[in-house]
């Protein structure tokens, strides 16, 4: 069937022209949509850096403050163990101290009783050349 109204010629320009102008335009629409999917990666992207700066500075603040506290613990464990170490110094010395006197006054008593003894025995032995 031949259409008077449009020769087959004429048509086929038209439908051509027409594929031609859809492709341009999808082209056309794909760019735009690329780019803006460009652009919106972009944007993700700098907020993500800028995200990961803001938690980069928090770890570096936080490790920071750690290290201070650290050395504040590590301060006071230390002067916890020189107070240790005195008060057992002074342990000691008040010990031996102690030891020292009792060593002492056992040797005293120990001295007196050995004296009465040798004086009984001295006393018994000469009311014995008496007798």
């Amino acid at each position: 069937m031949n259409n008077p109204i449009f020769p087959r010629d004429q048509l086929q320009d038209f439908l051509n022209t027409v594929m031609q102008a859809i492709k341009a335009e999808s082209a056309k629409q794909s760019a735009a949509l690329q780019e803006q999917s460009i652009k919106e990666f972009a944007k993700q992207t700098a907020a993500l850096q800028e995200e990961s700066k803001k938690q980069t500075a928090l770890l570096k603040t936080e490790s920071a403050n750690l290290k201070a506290e650290s050395a504040k613990l590590t301060s006071a464990v230390e002067s916890l163990r020189s107070e240790i170490k005195r008060e057992n110094e002074k342990l000691a010395k008040n010990l031996t101290a102690k030891f020292e006197a009792a060593h002492d006054k056992i040797m005293e008593d120990f001295e007196a009783r050995l004296n009465s003894e040798i004086l009984i025995v001295r006393k018994d032995r000469q009311c014995k050349k008496r007798q």
